[in-house]
């Protein structure tokens, strides 16, 4: 082996671009075991790889491998496996999942506040997503982009944006509680008041092409006491409410409340789901692909390999509520909706029940190839009256 002469040095500015290239090159042709990571993309499992870079130092000649090369691999190692820059934290890993990845559950996008499908997909579920076009444009109006210009966009997307959200009273709009935790600086405390981080605005639009439709978000409104975290229990409530406060520009007007309603989502009920999927990691393995990874052609056939941007899902609801075993507070129904990290927040809406847009759920969760999850709100009537918030 050649020796590492002593002058050699890496200079790592540690762009996410940097990052993402060193990633991709390590996991075009990865054949070990691939893990989660923040760049995106399906890596080797760590301690082989370290494995591997701790052979090749040991057989060079001890003098001439300087200690800084020791310390950049380092570096990279942690950007790569651990997203040890702040500049490079998107936090969109909570768990998203596609449940049915043969193109039968299609999502569409909205283009000047109209539903448009790209392709030519077909089936039930198309069919009753255009018959219903009317209604979904209008609850879309009302669902919003958590977005931030203090951060850096990350790769494939226009902004950096925390997640889903929609407007339920004149000045509230609800997400998820592991949405919000990660935009404030004390996010385990459980009563607040909590302190937004950065400064964030729902964006109403944030369509393919949109201009942009911005509220500047004032405060955490509301959480529940129990901390979400990195993990999902679904005893704990997955909801917050925002306060939402004066417009980027004066001329823009504010959407009508989306409203929500009691009755709960029944089985196979054909069901929609309007959010903001985004970029997810991209697994190019054998089938079917390990939790918190896509396929990229699922990436390209479903979502037009376009993330970031208003979309609507469609699908059916494949349980009705207390189903799951840990569902023991009876609050959650599971759907086969094409969901990506990004579409925390989302409202659930049920189709063919009139021309109204309601929303029955609010999505919070997914299991991968199994199914996503929505908090039903037929349940949570004491906490949306305390806000104001009538159900339907």
């Amino acid at each position: 082996m050649s020796p590492i002469p002593v002058k050699t040095k890496v200079y790592w500015a540690m762009t996410r671009s940097i990052v993402a290239r060193i990633a991709k090159a390590l996991a075009d042709g990865n054949e070990d075991t691939p893990v989660p990571s923040p760049s995106g993309y399906a890596l080797p499992d760590r301690k082989r790889l370290q494995g591997r870079i701790d052979g090749f130092l040991s057989g060079a000649d001890p003098g001439r491998v300087p200690a800084r090369l020791r310390r950049d691999i380092a570096r990279v190692m942690g950007a790569l496996y651990d997203d040890t820059s702040d500049r490079q934290r998107f936090g969109h890993f909570a768990p998203e999942a596609v449940i049915i990845a043969d193109g039968s559950r299609p999502v569409f996008f909205f283009e000047n506040d109209r539903l448009v499908a790209r392709g030519a997909p077909d089936g039930p579920f198309v069919e009753a997503a255009l018959a219903a076009s009317g209604m979904l444009e209008q609850a879309a109006l009302s669902v919003g982009r958590i977005e931030t210009f203090d951060l850096p966009a990350p790769a494939r997307i226009d902004v950096h944006y925390e997640g889903t959200c929609f407007l339920v009273a004149p000045d509230l709009v609800m997400t998820n509680r592991h949405v919000v935790e990660r935009m404030v600086r004390n996010p385990f405390i459980p009563h607040g008041p909590w302190q937004l981080r950065n400064e964030y605005w729902v964006n109403f639009d944030g369509q393919l092409g949109g201009a942009g439709r911005r509220f500047r978000i004032d405060a955490v409104a509301w959480m529940p006491p129990d901390p979400i975290g990195n993990r999902t229990d679904f005893a704990r409530l997955d909801m917050a409410l925002l306060r939402i406060g004066a417009p980027q520009d004066i001329l823009i007007a504010k959407p009508a409340p989306l409203a929500v309603t009691a009755t709960r989502p029944a089985r196979d009920q054909i069901a929609a789901l309007v959010g903001f999927p985004g970029s997810a990691r991209i697994y190019s393995g054998p089938e079917p692909p390990p939790a918190h990874f896509e396929l990229e052609r699922v990436l390209f056939d479903i979502f037009d390999n376009r993330f970031g941007y208003k979309r609507c899902a469609s699908g059916r609801i494949t349980a009705p509520v207390g189903q799951h075993p840990r569902d023991t507070r009876k609050w959650a129904v599971a759907h086969d909706l094409s969901t990506l990290g990004g579409n925390s927040g989302s409202p659930l809406l049920v189709l063919g029940g009139g021309e109204m847009p309601v929303a029955s759920a609010l999505h919070f969760h997914g299991e991968a190839r199994r199914a996503n999850y929505a908090h039903v709100f037929e349940q949570l009537g004491p906490q949306l009256a305390a806000h104001g918030i009538a159900l339907t």
